[in-house]
């Protein structure tokens, strides 16, 4: 086999020379890293991590839910698309009327990823799960993490030895278009946020941060929600129309402002092909894992697709390849089938529905959840 390392016109190899550089300088390098050791460990001894923050949307869900768990039978799971998009009250009278009894809670979080979902298994126990007939999961969100999120509570908390292979794993698995670039960009994202926790250097610079500014420091814990509320109302759901925040009138202005872009959105050509064989399986396989924090559930699981222009084609293609497995699939990421749902008066932003947009959506999960369950009794 031909060697991967090329000498140059002088004879030397490039990696001999740098080889050679490290042992003549071999006791400065030790001395480097023996002191950067220290300092890690002494910034972890003098600011050690939170035990419990705040972590926002989730820990706040997760405390409710596990104090109501008996008032429901069927458990969505998602990112922010849930959240907006399915009303667990809505969707208890449709399906009653279609003769079936569903007590939904929506237990969709802003950018919810794939190794978060062990805060909720940690407080699950099988007894809490013996109730439920259906569990439906949307596609978590990818692992990537960008700087800017890096200081949030929640990113720290999840940021630990087991979050980072998880999420490296994750990302080498979740399917995309020119998908090598992307992953390794996003890997070098996720390991910027290990860093910041591991070294300590980003718990100092909090701290410096938060002592110079006072009251005024940011003192957001889930910059994913920024200054969603909490209402548990609906069991879960809350229409982005709904957010009294300045934050989310100027979200929901843009789409109104830019109307020309959803149309674009919407006739761009979707290739499928793209996402077929490997990248399907690989798609299936994240919901299999994400069925995994949920070990001891009896009931059915099934994948649940709510509408979003930009990933038409790997949806449509994960719901045909889990349905060739026979798993329930409700896929609503179909313009061809759903037009209505694809309307722009429908829609908060370019990614989520507003609130007549998940009353469409919830409408037509009540005509179809009935089936599923019928099935689950039989």
């Amino acid at each position: 086999m031909h060697s991967a390392i090329r000498t140059n016109d002088r004879g030397n190899s490039g990696l001999l020379d740098l080889l050679r550089m490290f042992r003549e300088r071999f006791w400065a390098v030790l001395a480097f890293f023996l002191i950067g050791l220290m300092a890690v460990f002494g910034l972890n001894m003098a600011i050690p991590p939170e035990d419990a923050p705040d972590i926002g949307q989730l820990g706040k869900r997760a405390e409710f839910f596990t104090k109501t768990y008996q008032d429901y039978n069927v458990l969505f799971v998602g990112t922010s698309s849930t959240y907006r998009g399915v009303d667990p009250v809505l969707l208890q009278e449709v399906a009653a009327r279609n003769g079936c009894d569903v007590r939904a809670f929506n237990f969709g979080i802003p950018k919810l990823r794939f190794t978060e979902l062990r805060y909720l298994q940690e407080r699950l126990t099988p007894e809490m799960l013996r109730g439920f007939d259906l569990i439906f999961l949307a596609p978590m969100a990818s692992s990537k993490i960008r700087p800017n999120n890096w200081s949030s509570d929640r990113i720290q908390y999840f940021s630990d030895f087991r979050g980072y292979w998880d999420s490296l794993v994750d990302i080498w698995h979740t399917p995309m278009v020119n998908a090598v670039p992307k992953q390794i960009y996003y890997s070098s994202l996720l390991t910027g946020a290990f860093a910041y926790r591991q070294l300590g250097i980003g718990r100092l610079a909090d701290n410096f941060h938060e002592t110079s500014l006072g009251d005024d420091a940011d003192q957001g814990s889930d910059v994913f929600g920024g200054d969603a509320i909490v209402d548990f109302s609906r069991h879960g759901h809350v229409a982005l129309d709904d957010e009294p925040s300045e934050q989310f009138a100027k979200r929901g202005q843009i789409i109104k402002d830019r109307p020309g872009y959803f149309d674009t959105l919407k006739q761009k050509n979707v290739s499928f092909d793209e996402f077929r064989g490997s990248s399907a399986e690989r798609a299936l396989q994240r919901f299999e894992w994400t069925k995994d924090y949920f070990p001891d559930f009896e009931g059915t699981f099934g994948i649940f697709l709510p509408p979003l222009l930009t990933t038409r084609g790997q949806d449509t293609v994960l719901a045909e390849t889990a349905e060739a497995q026979g798993v329930p699939v409700l896929n609503y990421n179909l313009m061809d089938r759903y037009p209505e749902l694809f309307e722009l008066e429908h829609w908060f932003d370019y990614y989520h529905l507003g609130r007549s947009g998940a009353e469409v959506l919830t409408r037509l999960i009540g005509e179809d959840i009935c089936p599923l369950l019928d099935q689950k009794k039989s």
